[in-house]
Parts: C-alpha cells; structure tokens; sequence
C-alpha cells in the first residue's frame, strides 16, 4: 500500500510540472521599437513568409518587387482603413518614394531600405524592407511618421552643414543604423557623418548630433 501511494504521488508531482500552454512569442521588430521615445506610431509586422524573399539590391528592384511582398497589401491597407488608419490615408491612395538604403553599423546589424509611403508629396508612414547577405528583401516592419512632410527630416546636404565647422568641414554622409536606447533603431536610422579630421558624428532622428565614439562606434 505504501508502495502505491508513493507511486501516486510522483505521477501527480510529475503531470504538475508539465508546462502550462505554450510560451509567448518574442515581440517583432516593430513592437520593440513602440517602446521607443519619439516614435510616432509602430504596426508590428504580419507574418512574414521567409520562402518569398525577393530581390532588393538596388531602390529600383524594392521599387518594383516590394508590392509583391506578402505583406505588402495589409500594410497597404492599414493605412487608410482597419482599426487605426492614418486619418490622412483616408479616402487616398498613397504611394511609394524613393528608397533609402541604410546600411547596418554593428555585427549583426543588417543592410536594409526604408521606404517612404507618401500621399501626394507628404511623408505618412515608412517600410522597413530588411535585407540578407544575398540581397533578398522583405517587408517586416512599417512605422507611421508624422514629425514632418518629408523623409528623412533632414536632407543629405543639411545634414552635411549640420556637422561640419568652418575648420572641419563633413567630407562624408552616409545614412545608417545601429540601436542607441531612446535615440536610434532599425526604424530610427540616422546619419553618420565624417569630417575631413576623421571625426564621426551621428545626426540623430531628433536632430542632435553625438560623436561616434561615445556610442562606441
């Protein structure tokens, strides 16, 4: 009898460390980047579907293969209708400008293109098409925008007179990426500029400007 009741109380102490339900799934691109300061609006991505990666080695193959995406047409979509539309979408088409390719600074920070969703010649909402080691793209992760009519906030030549002095004039301006808490992400990239001493500066989203180096770049 004793025999029994120990055996019954490991079957009831072994069924009650069986894992309950199943684990939460790890928050896309898109949802960590909410979190953010100064990020208008974030849409986590949809499922994507990894077999139907497309070309995207230069703006004009995202141009002409990003609509093909499988998560192009929802994204699409969500911008003028759904449970929170962009109230400047409504009733319009928007369309796509011109992507921007950002290039990722860090190990592990990967190649991608922002593309600017536009109605008429203002900036709402931006794509994040990421890109593999072959040049494969895919949407997955748009951001609405709306701190201002155009994107980038600032243009490459404004950028350029931002960081330089008259005695270290910016020789350089590249559109990057890296994860800076609070200040830059995959959806938040930035511009990396050198000045002809070989200093690097970061032009950040919110228009400050921080040496390379104290981010540890």
């Amino acid at each position: 009898m004793q025999v029994c009741r120990l055996a019954l109380l490991t079957l009831v102490l072994a069924a009650c460390s069986v894992p309950v339900g199943t684990p939460s799934p790890s928050l896309s691109a898109a949802t960590t980047a909410a979190t953010t300061p100064g990020v208008t609006r974030l849409t986590p991505a949809p499922t994507q579907s990894p077999a139907r990666a497309w070309s995207a080695r230069t703006p004009a193959e995202v141009l002409a293969n990003l609509p093909g995406d499988p998560n192009f047409p929802g994204a699409m979509a969500g911008l003028s209708s759904g449970v929170d539309p962009d109230p400047r979408a409504v009733g319009r088409t928007p369309s796509l400008g011109t992507p921007i390719y950002v290039r990722g600074m860090r190990p592990g920070d990967a190649n991608e293109y922002i593309v600017p969703v536009k109605v008429d010649e203002t900036t709402i909402a931006l794509m994040k098409i990421g890109l593999d080691a072959s040049g494969l793209g895919q949407l997955d992760a748009t951001r609405g925008w709306s701190n201002g009519p155009s994107y980038p906030p600032m243009s490459e030549s404004a950028a350029i007179a931002r960081g330089s002095t008259p005695a270290d004039p910016v020789i350089k301006a590249e559109f990057v990426w890296t994860t800076i808490r609070g200040s830059a992400s995959e959806l938040q990239p930035c511009w990396m500029l050198t000045r002809r001493s070989g200093a690097a500066f970061l032009l950040l989203e919110d228009g400050a400007l921080v040496s390379a180096r104290e981010v540890g770049l």
